[in-house]
């Protein structure tokens, strides 16, 4: 049996699909189709290891079929490439896809190439845990008692999320930069929900320089702003989780953060499990406060729990 890693791609363009497929084609065994049901059907058969697919298609559109694959096999890592970057899309991508990466069109030929070569990668080490005697445990582990953060201006979020999650968990607020770190230094939080302002400054740069930090660090974002492009660099650079719109409905915030608990339950179970939220170089570092960079180095290994 041939050790190719398989990758599909799929765009209702002919062209297209057969232009990534001359891309990879030296390196991995590639399947080029413009029928969602063969990348369903191949999921099924086959150990399939990255999917590339477009977005915008007649037959289906790009987060829906990766929402099925993810399904189907969630090891597979799941990258969408497109030249819309519309918001329910990218806040799709998240919530229902999970995905990899979001590839904008026109791609880069060398920048495309590192992704899925990095995704593959991944996908290895994700099956490889699937299998055999480093199938992920299933029993209850120490993150039962995983404590969540939310930072946010208003206090009113704080006490949202402690009704929806009652006395199961610990639930800190925090309000500035400062303190996100004076709660973290323990070592116990798992999760944070956190919009991407606060007190007037963009935060998404700190809330990236903590999953560099945290790789099992697992964040919603909870907020109302309306840039997909800055979505799209909160997927590639801060693996974030979730994304729900404020105002916060609490019935759709309740399993969001259920589905957090359960992954931060398998991190905790199987540490490996976190090379699937590994992230891209980070842009925009000008903007985090030196002084929150400093401390974040100096907690160090105190942030790992």
């Amino acid at each position: 049996m041939s050790d190719r890693a398989k990758i599909i791609f799929i765009d209702d363009d002919e062209r297209m699909v057969r232009s990534l497929a001359r891309l990879f084609r030296g390196d991995f065994d590639v399947v080029a189709t413009t029928d969602p049901q063969v990348v369903l059907d191949l999921v099924r058969r086959e150990r399939v290891h990255v999917i590339v697919s477009d977005q915008r298609m007649p037959d289906m559109e790009g987060v829906d079929l990766l929402r099925q694959v993810r399904a189907i096999s969630p090891a597979t890592i799941r990258m969408l490439l497109t030249g819309y970057a519309d918001l329910a899309a990218v806040m799709g991508s998240i919530n229902d896809g999970e995905i990899f990466r979001f590839v904008r069109k026109p791609w880069d030929s060398e920048e495309l190439r590192r992704k899925v070569t990095d995704a593959v990668t991944i996908a290895r080490e994700l099956f490889e845990l699937q299998s055999g005697l480093a199938q992920i445990p299933m029993a209850e582990s120490s993150a039962a008692g995983t404590d969540v953060l939310v930072i946010d201006d208003s206090e009113e979020m704080y006490h949202l999320v402690v009704s929806v999650l009652g006395d199961s968990r610990t639930v800190h607020w925090s309000n500035t930069l400062d303190s996100v770190l004076d709660v973290m230094q323990d070592g116990r939080i798992g999760v944070v929900l956190s919009d991407v302002r606060l007190n007037g400054t963009d935060i998404s740069g700190a809330l990236k320089v903590l999953k560099r930090h945290e790789p099992t660090l697992l964040t919603v974002v909870l907020t109302s702003f309306q840039d997909s492009g800055q979505l799209i660099e909160l997927i590639n650079e801060a693996q974030v989780f979730r994304v729900l719109r404020k105002p916060v409905d609490p019935v759709l915030l309740q399993p969001a953060i259920a589905a957090a608990m359960t992954r931060a339950r398998e991190l905790d179970a199987q540490p490996r499990l976190s090379c699937q939220y590994s992230v891209e170089e980070m842009h925009g570092m000008e903007t985090v406060p030196e002084p929150f960079l400093a401390r974040v180095r100096s907690l160090g290994q105190r942030l790992h729990r």
